[in-house]
């Protein structure tokens, strides 16, 4: 290209990442996210048909890492160039991605839309690495075109399921996010067990809890999303632990290997 193309070009690629103002600095005098956005416009600029991300955050701090993972995800949607991005990080895939390629040693073990990972995963690794979840052993009693009747707490409720191969009687795990269960001082209709504060800890934004029960060999996870109007509950406080069937998704036990 011509001198004058590759300054306006270069200028223009400069501006999108907020990098304007910057152009007469080395790399080396740059804070480490301002160097991330250099490294990504030397890349878009060549406009490529693919790029490949490879743990292009690992390095940053944590406040640093959630502007630029977001920055990314804005201009490859400006850009429109095909993007495969690779990490560790779940909340870092659950935000940049369309899709995702959930992998374990080689295999791939699902395929979906962040919702469909994160809500629908369909076997036990993808549901535990994505995330927490808490995993309830039942049975089968009846399949259905609506989902997978089961008995739990003495109510019998269908429950969605991605699995096709489930059937009447097999051993099944009903997975719920922490944030899916509903905790109540008070028996409710609705109520699985009931269950003992362990552990409370306050996040400001969210309270988080570790509960035992003793129909449960593994603790019970659960987070409120507004301790406020919902109330704060202390370690050794007895609750009733309860959760909406749509919030819930069964899986096949044998996926626990």
């Amino acid at each position: 290209m011509k001198k004058d193309v590759i300054r306006a070009e270069t200028n223009k690629i400069m501006e999108i990442m907020g990098l304007g103002a910057l152009g007469n600095r080395q790399p080396s005098q740059l804070s480490g996210g301002q160097q991330q956005r250099v490294a990504l416009a030397r890349a878009i600029v060549n406009k490529p048909k693919v790029l490949l991300f490879d743990e292009p955050l690992s390095n940053l701090d944590a406040k640093l890492r959630e502007q630029m993972r977001t920055e990314i995800r804005r201009i490859q949607k400006q850009f429109g160039i095909t993007s495969i991005y690779v990490t560790h990080d779940q909340s870092e895939a659950m935000t940049v991605s369309d899709r995702i390629m959930v992998m374990d040693k080689g295999h791939i073990r699902q395929i979906g839309t962040p919702v469909e990972i994160y809500s629908r995963p369909r076997n036990h690794f993808v549901a535990d690495f994505i995330g927490r979840a808490n995993f309830i052993e039942a049975r089968a009693a009846r399949i259905g075109e609506d989902g997978v009747e089961i008995p739990l707490g003495g109510i019998s409720r269908v429950y969605p399921s991605w699995e096709r191969d489930i059937k009447a009687g097999d051993q099944v795990y009903i997975v719920i996010r922490p944030e899916g269960l509903r905790l109540s001082p008070g028996k409710q209709e609705d109520t699985f067990c009931r269950a003992t504060v362990s552990q409370a800890v306050y996040l400001g934004a969210t309270m988080e809890y570790e509960l035992s029960s003793e129909d449960r060999k593994e603790h019970i996870l659960a987070v409120s999303h507004n301790p406020i109007l919902e109330g704060f509950y202390k370690e050794g406080d007895t609750l009733s632990v309860s959760f909406d069937p749509l919030s819930a998704h069964v899986i096949r036990n044998r996926e626990r290997a």
